[in-house]
């Protein structure tokens, strides 16, 4: 049962490193969303 824990976390944690690799940011909750900056031309 530790061990599957374990290792969902592990699972997780490399999920969650490739989509900010991919340039996607991760909420604490589990959401991504695409980051997105804005130039503002004045």
């Amino acid at each position: 049962m530790t061990r599957d824990i374990n290792a969902a976390i592990n699972i997780r944690q490399k999920g969650i490193l490739e989509l900010q690799a991919a340039g996607l940011v991760v909420s604490a909750h589990g959401g991504q969303r695409k980051s997105v900056t804005q130039t503002v031309v004045a």
